[in-house]
Formats: C-alpha cells, structure tokens, sequence
C-alpha cells in the first residue's frame, strides 16, 4: 500500500474553553487517515521542544500545562501506520491568580450620617478578566453574585458605630479578591447648651 499522505485531525482544549484555573487539561481528539490507518499520537505542552511518549490514538487524553501563568499551548501530534505524521495545537489561558484592588465606602470618607452608601470598586485582573462581585457586612451571609461594576450601592446594617463592609470580586476562572473598608455611621446629633454671661438675667453692655 502506497500511502503518501499524513493524517488529519484536530485538538480541542477542555471542550473549547477560553481559561483554565488548573494546569491539568483535558484533550478532544479526532483523527483520520484514508491510507495506512491511524497508529500512534503525542503531544508538547513546551511549543515542540520536548513531546510524550508515542501512544496509541484515542479520542481523549489529559495533559499537564507548564507551570506559568499565561497563554499555553498544546500541540498534538498523529501518526499513521506508514510513518506519516501530522501537527495540530490548541491554546488556552492558565490563570491562577486572583484579581487585585480595592474597595471604598462613599469615597474613602471615614463618616456617615445615612445607611445608604455608594460603593467605588477599583479592581483589576491581568489574565482571564473580571467576573462579577458580592457583598458582605459581616463576612458570612453574602447579597447575590452580581455582574463586575466600578459603583455600586449599599446599605449599611442600622445602629450607629464602625462598620465594615466585606467585598469578594471574582475573576473568569473563578479566582476571588476578597476586600473589604470601614466607615463610622452616626445618625445622632451632638447635644449641648449655650449659657450668657454665666446665666445672668440681664445686662448692661452689648458684648
């Protein structure tokens, strides 16, 4: 059998999947050769420079991404039983780190007299993008997650004192910041008193 052409096939990274928080991937293989017949596969998580065992062709298989944060690529290699070879790749994000910044309760003011706030996010992320927020005032019972926003607005537990609101922003993969700012609520007028020329009834000067 004279066989001259190589295989075809494609590689697919989890399913397709933009990002990744966890090295471990798994791999969606086809292949088909009208010649010889499909033998054997590999694959290189470094661009070529160091591949797999030769293994006997599936449709599926995993492999461990290099550790680095960032764009990684797979490349696969199939084989026929007449020696010819073929190479496909795939990529995806690897993002392991969590977003980064902060959050301010009415501007990074340290009092207020109302429960009604408005919250300024400043929140970044480097790899996969920001997802979405919650919010917290005790760190436990959380609102719902809500998509990412710069500006939000929130309303504080009543009773006057220092109060802190806990903040979680998630990235795409699932990382989460967690952050939080403290305000002083007073809702109470000051008290006190005026006396004249120390109570006297009357006086003879205007000062």
């Amino acid at each position: 059998l004279l066989d001259t052409v190589a295989p075809v096939g494609t590689v697919s990274i989890n399913s397709g999947a933009a990002a990744t928080v966890s090295r471990s991937v798994a791999l969606t293989l086809t292949g088909s050769d009208a010649g010889a017949g499909l033998d054997q596969m590999r694959f290189s998580v470094d661009n070529g420079t160091t591949w797999s065992a030769w293994q006997a062709y599936a449709t599926s298989a995993s492999v461990t991404l290099v550790d680095a944060d960032g764009t990684s690529t797979v490349k696969y290699e199939l084989r026929d039983k007449a020696g010819l070879s073929s190479v496909y790749s795939d990529t995806i994000l690897l993002d392991r780190a969590a977003p980064t910044g902060t959050v301010a309760i009415s501007g990074g003011a340290a009092y207020t007299s109302v429960t009604a706030v408005t919250l300024g996010l400043s929140v970044t992320d480097a790899l996969s993008g920001l997802s979405d927020m919650r919010f917290s005032v005790n760190g436990t019972t959380w609102s719902a997650w809500q998509a990412y926003s710069a500006a939000a607005s929130y309303t504080l537990a009543s009773g006057d004192g220092t109060k802190t609101l806990y903040a979680q922003v998630r990235d795409l993969v699932g990382n989460v910041l967690a952050i939080n700012d403290t305000i002083l609520l007073d809702t109470a007028a000051p008290t006190g008193g005026i006396i004249i020329n120390n109570g006297d009834a009357t006086t003879t000067s205007r000062d």
